[in-house]
């Protein structure tokens, strides 16, 4: 299960709960706080993990999320990271789309539309240079995407 998708589901029951990652001296740790409390965390130790709560009442959904984290490998939960191509500083920024309908490339916002995608993966840019003939200084245009903008796509 992928960290963003462990979000979701949190969300999609209380959105008063924060799910929150973090690198531990002694493991990796998720926690999910209420209020500004921890209500529930757990912690991948190298030999062992610690599950534990401070509530009267954890949701089951609560548990059963955690131990599906804690069983997928921690370098399987993140997801790929992904970039907007910011090819102008004009306006607040130009930047790379591709039109799907289309199949082809346009510069507009980075505001992603159901027609447009603005969002791209290493992958996908690779394959692009391998392909194409855009005149693009890869380094310079690679502008990583917040994780809180970052496309279900």
């Amino acid at each position: 299960m992928k960290y963003s998708e462990a979000n979701r589901r949190v969300k999609g029951w209380d959105t008063s709960i924060d799910f929150i990652e973090a690198d531990m001296s002694d493991g990796r740790s998720v926690v999910l706080r209420r209020s500004g409390r921890n209500y529930m965390w757990i912690v991948d130790g190298f030999d062992k993990v610690l599950m534990t709560y401070q509530a009267d009442e954890v949701p089951y959904e609560a548990i059963k999320l955690l131990i599906e984290l804690h069983e997928t490998p921690v370098e399987e939960r993140e997801d790929e990271k992904k970039y907007y191509i910011k090819v102008a500083s004009i306006d607040g920024g130009l930047y790379l789309n591709y039109v799907k309908e289309e199949k082809n490339f346009t510069f507009s916002t980075k505001n992603e539309i159901a027609t447009h995608q603005t969002q791209f993966t290493k992958q996908e840019v690779n394959s692009w240079l391998k392909a194409t003939t855009l005149a693009i200084d890869w380094d310079k245009a690679l502008e990583e995407v917040p994780g809180d903008e970052v496309s279900d796509d």
